[in-house]
């Protein structure tokens, strides 16, 4: 063992002595690597807010709540119609862990050339319009037009932001255009969901 480390100490040795004969810097093969590209200067406006708003729910909502799901459960049993039971009992296990589940911080940032919403970029090539609906009874939101037929509109939070001020950074980039509220954000608005 010891013969193998004085033989590397002497070649370690030959090779400083050979690199400082060398004139010119050696040419180091690197190999290239693709780097994120920090869009922090085409950043016009950012925000944080909580990717949705908690409903405060009681006792009340709870019992009211498990009594329906319960009646549905059981009617879907009593009739025979054993998948409907069974992918309502699934309903009341994600439902149950999605109200406990704290909402997490996303960050939403409007940039020249599109909006990124926690780290998912939509350029404004595809975006028709927005309209921004405040002072609702529990949250407020951006809700942006998208030009696909699946899943047409965007909704970002604004939590404690200016809504003055993002829709003076997004009418510089796509019209306002108002939107109606979608069913499901009125119904979930209802039920506390």
């Amino acid at each position: 063992m010891a013969y193998t480390c004085k033989s590397n100490i002497i070649m370690n040795k030959q090779n400083i002595i050979n690199l400082k004969n060398i004139k010119q810097k050696p040419k180091l093969k690197v190999k290239k690597e693709l780097h994120k590209i920090s869009n922090s200067r085409n950043v016009v406006y950012s925000w944080k807010a909580k990717e949705y708003e908690q409903y405060v729910r009681t006792k009340k909502w709870y019992l009211i709540g498990g009594a329906l799901m319960g009646a549905i459960i059981l009617g879907a049993f009593w009739t025979g119609n054993w998948m409907m039971g069974v992918t309502f009992i699934l309903v009341v296990i994600v439902g149950s862990i999605y109200v406990k589940k704290e909402p997490r911080m996303i960050e939403f940032k409007i940039m020249k050339s599109g909006i990124e919403a926690d780290q998912t970029f939509y350029g404004f090539d595809n975006l028709k319009s927005f309209w921004i609906f405040y002072g609702l009874p529990q949250d407020s939101y951006v809700s942006i037009a998208r030009k696909k037929t699946y899943f047409p509109y965007l909704q970002l939070p604004i939590g404690n932001s200016d809504p003055v001020e993002i829709k003076k950074e997004l009418l510089k980039f796509i019209p306002e255009k108002e939107h109606k509220e979608e069913t499901t954000n009125v119904i979930g608005r209802l039920i506390k969901f």
